[in-house]
């Protein structure tokens, strides 16, 4: 009788556990990024960033291509064509090294500024979340959703959060 009793009660629980709702959310943090000041702020910065890199390997690139319109001439020197193919094969490894390495510092410049960004725009969305009683709310971009009822979409509640707390 004391098992029967304790089985009862286990299965009234877990019932009643179970008709709790769950209420799901989602976010598009592209939108996020590209609608809100902060967002929009980080991308330029990013972009800013960026521009200037390509500037420099473009500004390389000219050398480059100064060299090789130097060495086409038909006023240069057999000797000096050949001095400067060396160099100028040597000029092109560097430019791709630079690239490479630019390339590499602008990814973990990125991803450390959106990281930024992140700690900032996440406890918002938790405080949302906590506040209108969310269960769980999912990134569109990281979740591999492929339908979203747009009743479910709290990007612009998030959107008109963050401005509130980051006007500028």
């Amino acid at each position: 009788m004391k098992k029967f009793i304790t089985l009862l009660i286990a299965i009234v629980v877990l019932s009643v556990y179970s008709m709790a709702e769950v209420r799901i959310g989602f976010v598009n943090t592209q939108q996020i990024i590209s609608s809100t000041k902060i967002g929009m702020k980080t991308a330029k910065k990013l972009e800013k960033r960026q521009k200037e890199e390509r500037d420099k390997l473009l500004a390389f690139q000219a050398k480059i291509s100064k060299l090789e319109e130097e060495k086409s001439s038909p006023s240069t020197a057999k000797e000096k064509k050949q001095a400067m193919s060396r160099e100028i094969f040597s000029a092109k490894k560097e430019l791709k090294k630079k690239y490479d390495q630019l390339t590499a510092d602008f990814q973990k410049y990125s991803q450390n500024e959106l990281k930024l960004l992140e700690n900032k725009i996440n406890p918002i969305i938790q405080d949302i979340g906590k506040a209108k009683g969310y269960t769980a709310i999912y990134d569109v971009q990281r979740s591999g959703t492929i339908y979203i009822d747009n009743s479910v979409n709290i990007t612009k509640t998030v959107i008109d959060a963050i401005n509130l707390k980051y006007p500028n």
